[in-house]
């Protein structure tokens, strides 16, 4: 070989010397392969993190759009107190911006957090002076999912292998339903939770499986600091609490407990209860999570030490599994304990709890409770439809279902057996769970509904009657392997919990991904150890390998629909960018009219919603705010303020509530009311209308001749329930049984409009057309046309109409606000240029916020000479 430069060879070799120099390069290619092999932990921290930042990636790609601010409510609060850390080193005991004039005792509320960002900030800015905390603030979210993603990898690897860890780990850096709380600016507790959370399984289950002692010792303590820290921040710790108190019992009961055990359980605990002294924001012997771990951790003391010395003095003990003796001995003594400790019905309305968290995982919180979206029990179709997706949703479901048939299948010599005792009962009981709440009003939520409970007691009943059967015929459960049960354990508990509240899909997620990765790399590992011949090996590799090249990449873009990484990664990087502060437009128009022109030591009034932005954006004091520390007060102002019915019960109401100097209002009000007077024991709202067409009279009844035209009105939500008994002609229209299907509005132009008439729809009678009692005019109030008719009133704005219960015509909300009426007390000091009267604005399309000043004085001069506004 010759190489030449111009006409010239500068370098030449002999064909022995070439072979010398391939032979050099192939055994140096040959030695980096081997390199590689050796130390192929180097090519997974590689992988890892560049999983890692590409979640850290994706959630940043919105920072243009928020400017100096964060999204949604919550993160607010946590801003504010962040920026007190920065200027005054610490939170102030009492925040006397909340809950006025008492304040708010800021020990109670996740103080973690403030601290991380301040720090963070501190930090940062003394390597770049430029970095702002608004900045900071804004890329935590992205920075703690940083780390998430990878104790979340650490935690997958513990439990089965680092295939399924970092597969698990890529699905869970794109899941769009892992987005919106983990984005840059949404600065809430859930981020950094998750990172604690995440760490507290990996120590705990490399607790369990290290045989190393001092690895023992040292990670089951971290899993309970870890533990500690998430329950000092978000109140969602006590799912992994719950997983590993229940795993602790199934240990016991499958008589698969041992020493070790006990060490990685004692030392977790000491490492969760030394947080205890470092929050008030619980009390550990109170929560029954934790009192659920102490019962668990009772159980292996007593099967270990406890149960032989009983095995000695009775023979007839091991008639009896011993882990079932152990666990009823462990009832019998905690129990008795909690009495003393607490008291008779402190014990028995703990074990109530139970039952109660099973339909309800955030503890019940009644009409209050329910009124935050985020609390609301969830539907398959739309809320994990939509945050999961229908194909991801079967491929973790048959992960779930693989791992707990391969789990049991350890009990038996075949798969038909443990398919039908054990797996099949899984299955349905899954469905149950699931399917239960499919879809509102839809037959198969009608049919399962009723079986949701039941289905508890059959499947655990079943799944005793079946290990009592088989230890009987000498079955060794405590072959089952324990990572799979703990995660097993886990997965079921999340299911319970995103059944059970919209927010708790949340944390549902990674656990459902942790199924559908191993569901993938299960196949494969099948595929490689199942098949004998080679032929019919590499024909299994590439089917399984391009089925998941397929789902996972999508090269060719094929409608696999949600459930591809590549599809999650293309829906990821669509939503990421869209994300704005919710402070923008009339909202902040109006809380920096409120700035530059109240008082500093004013004090507002409204729905609780907005008390986060008025402290922190407008800088100003509220009654009430998201904390909802106060949910009395929400009662006082959903049933007399917005709810009043008089004057007289409005200002009693203010007074009681300390006299606050300004009213803030807004039209997302409109749509809250229900949740107002629900929460107020009115159980009255407005109904949404929508302008269907205009058309032709031709109405029976009515003077087509004098109104030749109509217009047609639709219910925003297909119907409207009629809240109240009414009689027309004789016949009596039952409340609840009488649906508004539509409204029709006869019309001329000379005469304007006559009585709206309503298309109702009666369970008994059927069809009608009836009149409404009478309708609305902004300025002036609700007019009754006829004394039997449906009982509401029918208020016209542009582009729509609202259903004004007969119930609500009269309250202060319908006539200060919606009707705009001139009411002594109150003067409006400043309203935002979306205009009320309009649909458009009313449906969210903008805000119309009103602040107005309250004036006691003249307030309670109407009052005394018989002010009424009906």
């Amino acid at each position: 070989m010759k190489i030449r430069l111009g006409d010239k060879t500068v370098f030449s070799l002999n064909k022995s010397a070439k072979k010398d120099v391939v032979n050099k390069l192939d055994s140096e290619k040959i030695d980096v392969v081997k390199f590689f092999k050796k130390n192929s932990y180097l090519l997974t921290i590689l992988a890892i993190l560049l999983i890692a930042s590409l979640s850290f990636h994706v959630r940043t790609q919105n920072i243009p759009n928020l400017g100096d601010k964060v999204l949604a409510l919550d993160p607010w609060v946590f801003y504010r107190y962040a920026l007190s850390v920065v200027e005054t080193g610490t939170v102030p005991e009492i925040d006397y911006m909340r809950n006025f004039p008492i304040g708010y005792r800021t020990d109670k509320d996740s103080m973690i957090l403030p601290f991380t960002m301040a720090y963070a900030y501190n930090f940062l800015s003394s390597l770049n002076p430029e970095i702002t905390l608004v900045q900071v603030v804004q890329f935590y979210p992205p920075t703690a999912t940083f780390l998430s993603i990878i104790m979340f990898f650490l935690f997958v690897s513990q439990i089965f292998n680092k295939k399924v860890g970092l597969l698990a780990a890529l699905t869970l850096a794109l899941a769009p339903g892992f987005l919106f709380r983990t984005v840059a600016g949404f600065s809430d507790k859930e981020a950094l939770a998750m990172f604690f959370i995440f760490s507290a399984l990996y120590f705990y289950a490399l607790s369990n499986n290290t045989k190393n002692k001092r690895k023992t010792v040292f990670s089951g303590f971290l899993a309970g600091i870890f533990t500690g820290l998430a329950g000092m921040t978000w109140g969602g710790f006590v799912f992994p609490v719950y997983g590993i108190a229940s795993f602790m019992l199934l240990q016991v009961a499958i008589n698969n407990v041992k020493s070790k055990s006990l060490i990685t359980n004692f030392f977790w605990l000491i490492g969760f209860v030394i947080s205890d002294f470092f929050t008030n924001r619980y009390s550990l012997i109170n929560i029954l999570a934790f009192q659920l771990s102490v019962f668990g951790f009772l159980s292996i003391l007593i099967r270990l030490y406890v149960y032989p010395l009983i095995n000695k003095k009775f023979k007839d003990v091991d008639k009896i599994p011993a882990g079932i003796v152990s666990i009823i001995l462990a009832i019998l003594i905690g129990f008795t304990g909690f009495i003393i400790v607490f008291s008779p019905e402190k014990a028995f309305s703990t074990v109530s709890k139970v039952s109660i968290y099973l339909t309800d995982p955030l503890g019940g919180g009644g009409a209050m409770g329910q009124s935050v979206s985020e609390n609301q029990q969830p539907f398959f179709d739309p809320d994990w439809k939509g945050r999961i997706g229908l194909h991801y949703f079967i491929i973790f479901s048959l992960g779930a279902v693989l791992l707990f048939h391969k789990t049991v299948r350890k009990v038996y010599k075949n798969d038909i057996e443990p398919f039908l005792k054990l797996t099949l009962p899984y299955i349905l009981f899954f469905l149950i769970l699931v399917f239960s709440k499919y879809k509102l009003g839809d037959s198969l939520t009608n049919a399962l509904e009723p079986l949701y409970q039941p289905s508890y007691i059959f499947f655990m009943g079943w799944v005793t009657l079946i290990f009592l059967v088989e230890w009987h015929k000498g079955k060794e459960f405590e072959k089952m392997k324990k990572s799979n049960l703990f995660i097993l354990i886990l997965f079921m508990i999340l299911v319970i919990a995103a059944r059970g509240a919209v927010r708790l899909i949340f944390p549902f997620i990674p656990l459902a991904i942790i199924m559908g990765s191993y569901l993938f790399i299960e196949l494969y590992e099948m595929a490689k150890n199942n098949l004998k011949d080679k032929f019919y090996k590499y024909i299994a590799y590439t089917l399984v390998g391009g089925v998941a090249f397929i789902l996972i990449i999508n090269p060719v873009n094929l409608k696999f629909g949600d459930f591809s990484v590549s599809s999650y990664y293309n829906q990821i990087y669509a939503m990421s960018p869209n994300f704005g502060p919710s402070v923008f437009g009339d909202w902040d128009e109006g809380f920096n009219w409120i700035k530059e022109n109240t008082p500093e030591d004013s004090v507002f009034v409204h729905w609780w919603d907005y008390g986060y932005w008025i402290q922190s954006v407008a800088n100003r004091t509220t009654v009430t705010d998201g904390g909802n520390a106060r949910a009395d007060w929400n009662y006082l102002m959903g049933r007399h303020l917005f709810g009043g019915s008089s004057l007289s019960e409005v200002y009693d109401v203010l007074r009681e509530l300390s006299s606050p100097n300004y009213f803030y209002v807004v039209s997302d009000d409109v749509g809250k009311f229900y949740q107002m007077e629900r929460i107020g024991d009115r159980n009255t709202y407005y109904n949404l209308m929508m302008v269907e067409k205009t058309d032709v009279n031709t109405l029976q009844g009515v003077n087509n001749s004098e109104y030749p035209n109509i217009i047609i009105y639709t219910p925003s939500s297909g119907a409207v329930v009629v809240k109240e008994d009414f009689t027309v002609n004789g016949k009596l229209f039952a409340k609840g049984e009488t649906y508004v299907v539509n409204v029709f509005v006869p019309y001329s132009e000379s005469k304007g409009i006559s009585t709206p008439l309503a298309g109702v729809y009666n369970t008994m009678y059927g069809q009608a057309l009836l009149p409404l009692n009478g309708f609305c005019e902004e300025g002036r109030g609700c007019f009754e046309v006829e004394n039997n008719g449906v009982p509401a009133y029918f208020y016209m704005v542009q582009n729509g109409a609202i259903w004004v219960p007969e119930k609500a015509n009269q309250m202060f909300m319908t006539q200060q606000y919606l009707l705009n009426r001139d009411i002594p007390g109150f003067e409006l000091v400043w309203e935002s240029s979306a205009p009320l009267n309009n649909m458009v604005t009313i449906a969210g399309g903008r805000q119309n916020i009103r602040v107005y000043e309250i004036n006691y004085t003249n307030m309670k001069s109407a009052i005394d000479e018989g002010y009424s506004w009906s």
